[in-house]
């Protein structure tokens, strides 16, 4: 009986562990997912004003 008691509780731990592994993996990798997509609306953002910049310039 203390045997089956102790395997589970070390199983738990194990599987708690994986799953806190897992969620820690899941939120850098979404994180920086987000960031390359911010970075690349704002190079997006940077290269639509300085093509809207050449089209804005009056002509003399």
């Amino acid at each position: 009986m203390k045997k089956k008691i102790i395997r589970v509780v070390i199983v738990l731990i194990v599987v708690i562990t994986l799953v806190y592994l897992y969620l820690v993996f899941a939120v850098n990798a979404k994180q920086k997912e987000l960031q390359e997509f911010k970075n690349k609306i704002e190079q997006d953002s940077i290269e639509y004003n300085s093509k809207k910049g050449d089209n804005d310039k009056p002509i003399h």
